[in-house]
């Protein structure tokens, strides 16, 4: 199970008209062997969880609506090894003080929230990227680590991977 609150600023498209493209929000997930699981806003703006299992088999479940801009939402993904089945919600958290009164008024919450349930053929793969927010991994090796200054208290240097759909 992924969650997350989250306040999408570029869902699809960036304040200049430019498509984003997509987005990690939490994800284990290794862009080169296709591998691993993560939580994402995908190119057309909407929360999905992916699933890789390496070799091209790829798996995206959407909510099939699209994320709000400057909105809060609660967002979550579970995905059960055993059974193989897939569900993930969205919900606006739309107050006076968190997102202004433009969606409250404009958009009724159901045309943007969203929920799905449903069923896996396949199951994620292990890999070695590191858990990360709002990216994933394009290589687990950079080569680069963390180590000293702000990291003294590390007891050994941590690598930092080639970040993706940042």
């Amino acid at each position: 199970t992924l969650c997350a609150y989250i306040f999408p600023t570029t869902p699809s498209i960036d304040t200049e008209g430019v498509e984003v493209g997509v987005q990690g929000l939490i994800t284990k997930w290794d862009e080169g062997a296709q591998s691993g699981y993560g939580l994402f806003i995908n190119a057309d703006g909407e929360l999905s969880l992916r699933l890789g299992a390496g070799g091209g088999k790829i798996e995206e479940f959407s909510t099939g609506k699209p994320l709000m801009r400057k909105v809060w939402y609660r967002v979550a993904a579970t995905f059960d090894a055993a059974s193989k089945a897939v569900r993930s919600s969205k919900q606006a958290d739309v107050t006076t003080t968190n997102g202004g009164h433009g969606m409250s008024m404009l958009f009724p919450r159901d045309e943007t929230n969203g929920d799905f349930e449903g069923s896996a053929s396949i199951v994620p793969i292990a890999n070695d990227c590191p858990l990360l927010m709002a990216a994933s991994c394009a290589e687990a090796r950079s080569g680069r680590s963390l180590f000293g200054g702000h990291f003294k208290d590390l007891s050994a240097p941590i690598e930092i991977p080639v970040h993706t759909h940042k």
